[in-house]
């Protein structure tokens, strides 16, 4: 297994790099994302995943090991390959990906290309229990928010655009009265999206 790969980024393409290292240029397919945060000629540490078929090795990679780590985990659930779990990190930043994992979110997961919203609610279900103690912060408060009127907010939110994920963000971020009607969390979370 190749861990990691330090070189120079010799060329960009649009979903992959060449990567130069001891007069050898590695081609290694990654994340928009990642893609984005690299320039030619800079040198960097990539951390690597080598894919293995029968008529083919193909190489991944990612600027943080951490991203590589959610692409071992969206590449075990049957159904999802390299290029899905690419595809996925290229259309989803790593948190709002674990809040969607942890929040049952499958409809933000299948908006990235080739992913159906069967395959993202499989995801969801084989992967929740692994975020539990990697959910970021705010979202552990969110864990508590229920209740008929925050659902119906959500929904009306979700008919408008915004995830599951970014309303139990938005959510998170405040203290939500009790007694709070739907109107009242509707605006809430409207006001808590990009704060």
């Amino acid at each position: 297994m190749i861990s990691f790969i330090k070189g120079t980024v010799s060329y960009i393409g649009d979903t992959y790099i060449i990567l130069e290292n001891n007069h050898m240029g590695f081609q290694i397919s990654m994340p928009s994302v990642s893609l984005y945060s690299l320039t030619e000629g800079m040198e960097v540490l990539i951390h690597t995943h080598l894919a293995v078929k029968e008529d083919d090795l193909s190489l991944y990679g990612f600027t943080t090991s951490e991203e590589l780590k959610m692409f071992r985990l969206l590449i075990a659930v049957s159904g999802i390959g390299p290029k899905g779990a690419l595809q996925i990190l290229s259309s989803i930043s790593l948190e709002e990906l674990k809040m969607a994992i942890a929040s049952g979110d499958a409809k933000l997961i299948s908006r990235s290309k080739g992913i159906g919203l069967k395959t993202a609610q499989k995801l969801v279900v084989d992967l929740k229990g692994k975020f539990k103690n990697e959910v970021p912060q705010e979202l552990a408060g969110s864990q508590a928010i229920s209740g008929s009127n925050v659902e119906t907010a959500i929904l009306f939110a979700e008919s408008t655009g915004i995830s599951k994920a970014q309303c139990m963000k938005a959510l998170a971020k405040i203290s939500l009265p009790s007694d709070a009607d739907v109107d009242t969390i509707i605006d809430l979370i409207f006001k808590n999206l990009n704060v």
